[in-house]
């Protein structure tokens, strides 16, 4: 949920929440998440409106460096996702 801000294009995640709103992106399957007691979801990005970035600069143009909005978490409660976790990444 997000992307790297450096690779802004048509079709990417942002533009799409900007076309179709926040309900768009669970609306094929929010049914069958609702029914069930318990959806855990793995973010793999954080929710930030940080600029400052990690020193990568060992990983050369290797390095990325995905964030999103703070106001996806729309997406995820309409989705009925009750919880997420950020797995780090192996180095």
């Amino acid at each position: 949920m997000g992307q790297d801000e450096r690779y802004l294009y048509e079709g990417s995640f942002d533009q799409y929440y900007k076309l179709k709103g926040y309900n768009y992106f669970f609306s094929g399957v929010k049914k069958i998440l609702g029914e069930d007691d318990l959806t855990i979801a793995n973010l793999e990005g954080t929710l930030t409106e940080a600029t400052e970035k990690p020193d990568k600069s060992s990983q050369g143009n290797q390095a990325f460096f995905f964030k999103g909005n703070p106001h996806y978490t729309e997406i995820l409660k309409d989705g009925s996702i009750e919880a997420v976790n950020l797995f780090p990444p192996t180095i």
